[in-house]
């Protein structure tokens, strides 16, 4: 097995550079359809990862994957990572610290309050702090509201920042109708931190398994990849910006 996937991995190498056939044509029904076969080997991957093992599976050929498989891989390793970060706040240390400090290191989520009207203000605020430990999984309040984040309320709150963000009222991203996709608006009278902070609430929806409705650039992608960028690909990017 091992070895039939990496003459298929050469094969999909050369394709990639050459554009044959699509990508999709990589994927493997068979696999992306077996979810029971693919939490074991995602956490499989996982292990050999965090351990330095080298033990085959299926995880290291991302491209025999699907969407689904992808986002269900970066689930669950979110989660074990969670999990794994809310065993540690369990330590004697952070016991101490909440008996006689009040610290809620001890606690096994990270949980944000929001007033809802200032909804980009009080998010930026929060995530401006340096001692709040998003590595766990994250809990949203509404201030003045009811009810229990189980996972419903953390979704509308990434959705409406989002909406809110990439509104062309609010002036930080281009959006093009052709290509359906948004870009980054070099007019814009917000200071880079705004940027950054924005990036890092679109990996907290990530990390806390949120999909967001964000279309960017392929050119976007591979900068953060550091893959190389043709200059026909930028002479493209700013003719339809």
């Amino acid at each position: 097995m091992h070895r039939i996937c990496n003459i298929l991995n050469l094969l999909y190498e050369i394709n990639r550079k050459y554009r044959k056939v699509s990508y999709k044509e990589f994927y493997n029904d068979k696999i992306n359809k077996d979810k029971a076969f693919k939490k074991r080997e995602i956490r499989k991957w996982y292990n050999n990862k965090i351990n330095g093992l080298f033990n085959f599976t299926i995880f290291d050929y991302a491209w025999m994957l699907n969407p689904e498989s992808k986002f269900l891989m970066l689930s669950i390793e979110n989660d074990i990572q969670q999990d794994e970060e809310a065993k540690t706040s369990h330590n004697e240390e952070n016991i101490i610290n909440y008996l006689i400090l009040g610290s809620h290191d001890i606690l096994p989520y990270c949980t944000i309050e929001i007033r809802r009207p200032n909804l980009i203000e009080d998010s930026l605020n929060i995530l401006s702090k340096p001692n709040i430990n998003f590595k766990k999984e994250l809990k949203v309040k509404f201030i003045g509201e009811q009810g229990v984040d189980a996972g419903g309320i953390r979704k509308e709150f990434f959705q409406l920042v989002v909406k809110h963000i990439f509104d062309p009222a609010y002036a930080m991203f281009h959006y093009n109708e052709e290509t359906r996709t948004f870009w980054f608006n070099p007019d814009t009278f917000e200071p880079n931190i705004k940027f950054e902070l924005i990036g890092f609430i679109l990996g907290l929806a990530l990390y806390n398994s949120v999909m967001l409705d964000v279309h960017f650039p392929r050119v976007l992608y591979k900068k953060l990849l550091g893959l190389e960028v043709s200059m026909e690909v930028l002479c493209v990017l700013i003719f339809i910006l």
